[in-house]
């Protein structure tokens, strides 16, 4: 069964506003839903997936798919299988201590927003 894919994000975090307005343009059409944790509800968050919670949420953007839940920059790492030249990217994406550089650097991205 083939759910569609849930992005939860900090709508009051202008560096998670701007990754989705790019994500949005970048991604092939209606394949992802994005919405800013803020404005559900907790049960509309256990609905998607029974072990998200809103502190879960405030860490780091979430993908949530299939009832499985991907974090920061697995999350990314997963949406650019739907980006048209995204399988351009992906195998680099899989190159040992990549994704460990990935997480630091979305770390600080998101640490030092403006």
């Amino acid at each position: 069964m083939n759910q569609s894919k849930v992005f939860l994000f900090d709508g009051n975090c202008d560096f998670c506003q701007n990754l989705v307005k790019t994500l949005e343009t970048k991604l092939k059409p209606k394949t992802t839903v994005f919405r800013s944790f803020r404005n559900i509800t907790e049960s509309e968050m256990k609905d998607l997936l029974p072990t998200l919670t809103l502190e879960i949420c405030e860490s780091d953007p979430q993908l949530i798919w299939n009832k499985k839940r991907y974090p920061g920059f697995f999350a990314i790492r997963q949406l650019l299988f739907d980006c048209p030249r995204g399988y351009l990217f992906i195998p680099f994406l899989y190159i040992p201590f990549v994704p460990l550089i990935g997480m630091a650097v979305l770390y600080f991205l998101r640490r030092f927003k403006t």
